[in-house]
């Protein structure tokens, strides 16, 4: 267990976290190789062209996975996604944000999001007669 403003950087992607621990995988007589992170408080996952932020964070490193729970927001150039639940797969570049389902008193939690358009661009082609 890693406490106090973790940070793991692999390649581009750069996941932070007020504590994580990581489970190693030993194969053969090699050096041990990480299996899986878990992180939480203040959970930050950073690439080039997104960023999110959550109360807990799991990266599945053999499935190329992370998934992010709690108060989730994605933030992608200037749109913005809130959800309770991301699963992020690294290797497509694909992202899933969930809501929640009702529990006891408490109604479902939905996603939301706000989304910027891009300005119309204009066709300078000469129209066909």
């Amino acid at each position: 267990m890693f406490s106090g403003s973790v940070k793991v950087v692999q390649g581009d992607l750069t996941l932070t976290a007020d504590e994580m621990r990581v489970y190693y995988q030993q194969v053969g007589d090699g050096d041990p190789t990480i299996q899986r992170l878990d992180a939480s408080g203040n959970v930050r996952l950073i690439s080039p062209t997104d960023k999110a932020r959550a109360r807990n964070g799991v990266y599945d490193v053999e499935e190329r996975t992370v998934t992010m729970t709690g108060d989730v927001q994605l933030q992608r150039r200037q749109d913005v996604l809130n959800g309770q639940r991301l699963q992020v797969n690294l290797t497509s570049g694909t992202a899933t944000l969930d809501g929640a389902p009702p529990r006891g008193n408490t109604p479902a939690i939905r996603v939301t999001g706000r989304f910027s358009v891009p300005p119309k661009q204009s066709d300078d082609k000469p129209q066909s007669r």
